[in-house]
């Protein structure tokens, strides 16, 4: 695609993008550039129909809807009449699919975040990672066809995945404990698909940003989120941005030590976390106390059983002690100033989440204790939410902008590079 617009025009439209719809006065500010510039720029953006004007009560963000309508931006009669700018599909859009448990949420949307289509599958736990895969990936093509839109529009695409893989190549390398996901490499799979770079994401990461952007993280500045599961793993959001290390590797928290004479664990240490709180291990312990036909063969059976025997009552609170003793060494490590607990164990209530809490105040030393909030999870497990927290968490990284001027054609010299390098930080925020 060949669009004819200055350098100065390509750094425009990027602010546009990082910025949402804007008013020219506004843009301009943004930009640094007076207003009679902007006017001239913003003529050869619509000319070569990368942006288009619009009433600002026909700008919509579906990303809002999933928030409280008091958190909504609130517009008066009168800006709402007034005209903003906003990108066109023509400059692009950028898909996100994430995987989880037998369920895949996909979304579609504008280069300034601004959602077009969002879906959600789901088939239980039997549908395997291919098949998740396949599924989000036809989803994201019928969206692509429901608007109109070819195939050459799709510019990137956010993944999110229930494994532990490098995100720098995509390939799986969490051992026997990535066991499904083995033989497949993701990221390469589904860039083959779409023939665009894809981000990887591991989904506890995501859900971590997902609070943070629309749950209860919001206005905390360092999230961490805890999901308690089939297995158990960490996410942490500071100032806006995921924490996945080097590679992609961070926050295996059901692989901390908790006691090295434990038992073994399927990544082939002795005693993880994962091995004293995790649905398995649950209902392994279970069975020892269970008797005869009781035992509980799945977590449902295991909470039924919880509200007529103590002993199995008393099993949710220790994996809650448990947890909370391994998260004082986290916070100690992070200063958090919230932890969210979630996913299917924490979803109990409080026989798990208040001996977590009484843990944390009771062992965190004073400094760390007195700026900790302990919650629980919101929209962590929305797929709606996290397909769209995908498409935030894609806006975000650096290389995010330049990937769009590739793609356009557009001007793509150092000095224009340089421009646009910091607009992943300022990118709409749907705060």
């Amino acid at each position: 695609m060949d669009n004819k617009v200055s350098r100065s025009a390509s750094i425009l439209l990027c602010q546009l993008a990082a910025h949402g719809p804007s008013y020219r006065a506004e843009l301009a500010r943004k930009a640094k550039v007076s207003r009679t510039t902007t006017s001239t720029l913003v003529k050869e953006l619509l000319a070569a129909k990368l942006v288009q004007e619009t009433l600002n009560q026909d700008v919509h963000n579906s990303s809002e809807d999933l928030l409280p309508k008091a958190n909504r931006t609130q517009s008066s009669e009168n800006e709402k009449l007034k005209t903003k700018l906003r990108v066109t599909t023509n400059s692009g859009v950028i898909g996100s699919i994430v995987c989880l448990h037998g369920t895949v949420g996909t979304a579609l949307a504008r280069i300034d975040g601004s959602i077009i289509s969002k879906r959600v599958f789901s088939a239980g736990a039997a549908f395997g990672p291919q098949l998740l895969l396949e599924q989000g990936s036809k989803m994201l093509y019928e969206q692509l066809e429901e608007n109109n839109l070819e195939l050459s529009k799709l510019i990137a695409i956010h993944l999110a995945v229930d494994t532990q893989c490098d995100e720098k190549t995509g390939e799986v390398l969490g051992g026997e404990a990535s066991a499904n996901w083995m033989g497949i490499n993701p990221k390469q799979w589904v860039s083959n698909k779409f023939h665009v770079p894809v981000q990887i994401q591991n989904t506890a990461r995501l859900q971590a940003f997902a609070e943070y952007l629309m749950g209860n993280g919001r206005g905390h500045n360092n999230v961490l989120y805890i999901n308690v599961s089939y297995g158990v793993a960490l996410g942490q959001v500071v100032d806006g941005q995921i924490m996945s290390g080097s590679h992609g590797g961070s926050g295996e928290l059901g692989h901390l030590i908790y006691n090295w004479n434990g038992p073994r664990c399927s990544c082939g240490n002795n005693g993880c976390l994962q091995q004293y709180i995790s649905i398995p291990a649950l209902l392994k312990n279970a069975e020892a106390i269970a008797a005869g036909s009781e035992q509980p063969e799945s977590f449902s059976e295991l909470l039924a059983l919880a509200h007529k025997n103590p002993e199995i009552n008393e099993l949710l609170s220790e994996a809650g002690r448990i947890t909370g003793r391994a998260l004082v060494n986290v916070a100690h490590l992070l200063d958090p100033d919230q932890i969210i607990l979630g996913g299917e164990v924490a979803s109990v209530g409080r026989v798990f989440t208040d001996p977590v809490t009484e843990e944390l105040h009771s062992h965190t030393l004073p400094l760390i204790k007195s700026n900790l909030e302990v919650t629980s999870q919101d929209v962590a497990q929305n797929f709606e939410v996290l397909a769209i927290s995908g498409i935030e968490s894609m806006r975000r990284k650096a290389e995010f902008y330049p990937t769009v001027l590739k793609h356009l054609r557009l001007d793509e010299s150092p000095v224009t590079l340089a421009a646009v390098s910091t607009l992943s930080q300022k990118a709409q925020n749907p705060h």
